[in-house]
């Protein structure tokens, strides 16, 4: 009766060498889709239930296609494998599929089989060739527009998603307007401009634009690239400028100094420079003058002045009719709002010739005066 029951289960249970030999093997993304002419790496796990020699063979792949098994930098055919644990990794092995530039757009497979002992399993990887495969590369900014001033450098964080199965070196590289100073390297690297990305992982990417000191305000471009053989992400984020007003008043010459006549109107030629970065309007002109004197402008008002530009206008000048000869300070005034300037003028009164000749003929009259009365009293 036992032996007739011991023969029973020997036929039911699998044997211990049986269980031994299992073997599986595995992928994380057994099915993708990728551009022809393009090479898709495929991470295998291959595990047994006791350690031991697991035979690997690539047993069906599509006509002028090239599937290779590699592992520790060598072309493999047999892993040594056992039960996967944290202290003991399945070993690293690569199936590296190449696509030919003129494979037609379709559903393709590539079968590998595993073999240990009497146990046996294959994968089977489903490949779809697709115009534009899907898993782009991408490259995604933190803010796509900054807002500085232009004495300081603008700082764009990207984020470098390689959605493919293959492991890629990236040439990173980003350009900007005429005169920026523009770079783009790998996060917490200063000398670098390439990363390396497995596939399915990211990684960051730092960019600095740094405009001329002189750029006037305004938006900016810059387009940032990453590109690996024939893949290319790119992407274009914008950089503002918020200029600044700096006012400074002059003369054409730059002498700072006019003559004028009591009572007489005299015109003196003023230029209003905006040496900031951004352009001003409404430009008010007035002055300061000595008491009596007028002073009036044209125009009063200049409407637009750009950047590193000018505005002109007319200073006409009046001293007061009875101004004493001599040097009198005048004052003229620019401001648009906030911003504004003013200069003094030196400006040097004579007194009309017309007095002049007004004196001498009444000095005349006088000794004429004194002629006569001393020719008529003098007789006497």
């Amino acid at each position: 009766m036992v032996t007739a029951l011991l023969a029973i289960l020997a036929l039911t249970l699998p044997s211990t060498t049986a269980v031994a030999q299992a073997v599986q093997i595995t992928t994380p993304f057994p099915a993708v889709s990728v551009e022809a002419g393009k090479t898709v790496t495929f991470n295998i796990d291959v595990t047994a239930g006791a350690r031991q020699r697991v035979g690997l063979e690539i047993i069906e792949v599509p006509p002028n296609w090239q599937a290779t098994l590699r592992g520790g930098g060598f072309v493999v055919n047999g892993v040594t494998a056992g039960p996967s644990s944290s202290e003991d990794p399945p070993p690293q092995l690569q199936l590296e599929v190449r696509i030919p530039p003129d494979a037609q757009k379709a559903d393709y497979r590539v079968v590998v089989r595993a073999t240990a002992g009497t146990s046996s399993e294959t994968l089977v990887l489903d490949i779809k060739v697709a115009e534009v495969a899907a898993g782009a590369v991408t490259l995604t900014p933190e803010f796509p527009s900054l807002r500085g001033a232009a004495d300081q450098p603008f700082r764009f964080n990207f984020t470098l998603t390689n959605n493919t199965p293959e492991t890629s070196t990236f040439d990173l590289n980003a350009t900007g307007p005429e005169g920026w100073t523009v770079s783009a390297r790998p996060s917490g690297q200063t000398q670098a401009s390439t990363v390396r990305v497995e596939g399915g992982q990211n990684t960051q990417v730092e960019v600095e634009a740094d405009p001329p000191d002189d750029a006037t305000a305004g938006t900016y471009e810059v387009t940032v690239t990453a590109q690996s053989g024939t893949t290319t992400a790119q992407e274009t984020v914008t950089a503002e400028i918020t200029g600044n007003v700096n006012l400074t008043m002059t003369t054409p010459n730059e002498r700072l100094n006019a003559t004028a006549v009591a009572g007489r109107t005299t015109e003196l030629d003023i230029v209003v420079n905006n040496d900031g970065t951004s352009p001003v309007e409404n430009v008010e002109l007035t002055s300061t003058p000595p008491g009596g004197w007028t002073v009036t402008f044209s125009p009063t008002t200049i409407e637009k002045i750009d950047a590193k530009s000018s505005g002109r206008a007319t200073a006409r000048i009046t001293p007061s009719g009875d101004a004493v000869a001599g040097d009198y300070v005048l004052t003229l005034n620019a401001s648009a709002g906030g911003p504004s300037d003013s200069v003094e003028i030196r400006t040097t009164v004579r007194t009309s010739r017309i007095w002049g000749f007004v004196g001498i003929l009444v000095i005349a009259a006088a000794l004429y005066l004194l002629l006569r009365v001393f020719r008529q009293y003098g007789r006497r």
